[in-house]
This record gives structure tokens, sequence and C-alpha cells, in this order.
């Protein structure tokens, strides 16, 4: 006996993403000096946290094919100011590989 039809009860429609919210967490790790975030979904990032007075640069890396490239331009981190990075041209998760510029 189900407790409900399919796409009812207490779960509502299960959708492609995983549930009812496709929105995923994007995680982070590094150090002082790299960074990298892992976006399940190809939806833009905001980057906290960066020294101030440093300038980074970075690329792409596809989980997917292997393939890897470069962000446009070098940035410089705002304090208290969060950094968007759209993703790059995918339908899928992405990696974003930040180093601080020497």
């Amino acid at each position: 006996k189900r407790a409900s039809k399919n796409g009812a009860g207490p779960w509502g429609k299960i959708s492609a993403g995983g549930g009812a919210d496709p929105y995923t967490t994007p995680y982070a790790f590094g150090t002082a000096d790299v960074r990298m975030i892992y976006a399940p979904l190809p939806r833009a990032v905001m980057i906290e946290f960066l020294d101030p007075t440093s300038h980074y640069h970075g690329f792409y890396f596809d989980p997917v094919t292997g393939a890897h490239s470069p962000l446009a331009s070098e940035f410089q981190a705002k304090a208290g100011t969060p950094h968007r990075i759209e993703p790059p041209a995918t339908d899928h998760d992405w990696v974003l590989v930040l180093e601080k510029t020497k």
C-alpha cells in the first residue's frame, strides 16, 4: 500500500535536480594561496573572504571532460564585497580554481 500517489504526499514533485528544490550548494576549500570551488549546477558563484590586498587569476575545470580554460581576467578582491564568477558554458557541474597572483 502506498502512502500517496507519485508526485503527491510529503515529498511533492521530484525533479531531475534531486528533489522539489533543484538548488544545490557549491563547496569551497583551499589555502591562503589557492581556492577551489565545486559548483554542482551551472550557476554563478559568489566568492567571499579573499585577501583584499591581493590579485587573483584562475581557471575553470570541467569534471566531465577534464578540460580547463582560463578566467577572462585577473581581479582584485574588495574587503567585505563578494565577487561574482559566472559559470563556463556548460550544462553540468564545474570547478573553479583561484590562485593568488605572486
